[in-house]
């Protein structure tokens, strides 16, 4: 950008986005010219994007000068799919997803090597159709304890120090038993002049259980928690697969606290499921 001054330009620059950003000018004499040079940093957006710089002045009749920067966004990189979702995962079973990567400038794709942030997570590269174009083999192997996955695959040119492109991995390792939610949480406010309904309600949550491989029954038997004051009520949906745990507290509490709900099973591999709670009280 190329701008002329009637008065000294003195002020650093400000920006209307972090998006945004530009060295401060040089003092401008009047009838003088001065170049802007400013970096937008667009991420992986893609599609028509509007950032502005504003210019502040001493001139009291122009205090500043907004500058409008418009751009319509092409990735040099095709990706697809961006993140990878595996969902529900169980130990010992592996799950393969293939990533199409093409470069859009008609250049060679430039794709030397992959990286992923867990040993659990597979890539290797094949060629594609073209020298633009490449796949990425992706196996997700359900190893380790029962956790949620979020790992990426990092993409790297040759002789690059960081990877020009991330493919997120997400999902869920389970085991042979699956809880849902995974942790419990309250948010308990204003309890004082809460209804006996509502307050009822705000005071309960409820865990399901359930057996992930139909030639593995599980029973589910003597929950506790390490909240004394807490009560636990374990129900049968259907015997041998899926199982409700109901807990209650059976007041508002007067602080936040957090603690784990132990369930006892009949399997080797798990036998004892355990669900983190956390209890956020809110005091206006």
């Amino acid at each position: 950008f190329f701008f002329s001054s009637r008065r000294r330009h003195t002020r650093s620059l400000c920006d209307w986005s972090s998006d945004v950003c530009s060295s401060d000018l040089e003092v401008l004499k009047p009838g003088e010219k001065g170049e802007l040079v400013f970096t937008v940093n667009v991420g992986h957006s893609t599609g028509v994007i509007q950032k502005g710089i504003t210019v502040p002045s001493n001139d009291p009749a122009t205090p500043s000068v907004a500058l409008t920067i418009r751009a319509d966004i092409s990735q040099i990189y095709s990706v697809n799919p961006q993140t990878i979702v595996v969902g529900d995962i169980t130990q010992g079973v592996i799950t393969n997803f293939t990533v199409q990567i093409k470069r859009t400038d008609g250049q060679s794709l430039g794709l030397d090597h992959v990286v992923s942030t867990s040993p659990q997570v597979r890539a290797n590269i094949e060629a594609g159709a073209s020298p633009q174009e490449a796949n990425i083999k992706v196996a997700v192997e359900g190893e380790g304890a029962p956790r949620r996955i979020n790992e990426r695959i990092q993409l790297f040119a040759a002789g690059a120090g960081t990877p020009f492109h991330e493919v997120i991995v997400v999902g869920r390792l389970v085991g042979d038993v699956s809880v849902v939610p995974e942790r419990l949480v309250w948010g308990v406010g204003n309890y004082e002049r809460m209804p006996a309904s509502r307050l009822e309600a705000m005071l309960t949550r409820t865990v399901r259980i359930s057996a992930t491989k139909p030639d593995m029954p599980v029973e589910i038997t003597n929950p506790e928690t390490t909240l004394a004051d807490m009560k636990l009520e374990l129900s049968v949906v259907e015997s041998g697969r899926v199982y409700m745990v109901v807990a209650k507290l059976p007041e508002a509490p007067k602080q936040s606290t957090q603690g784990t709900i132990k369930l006892h099973t009949n399997l080797p591999s798990q036998p004892v499921v355990e669900v983190p709670f956390n209890i956020n009280v809110f005091k206006n």
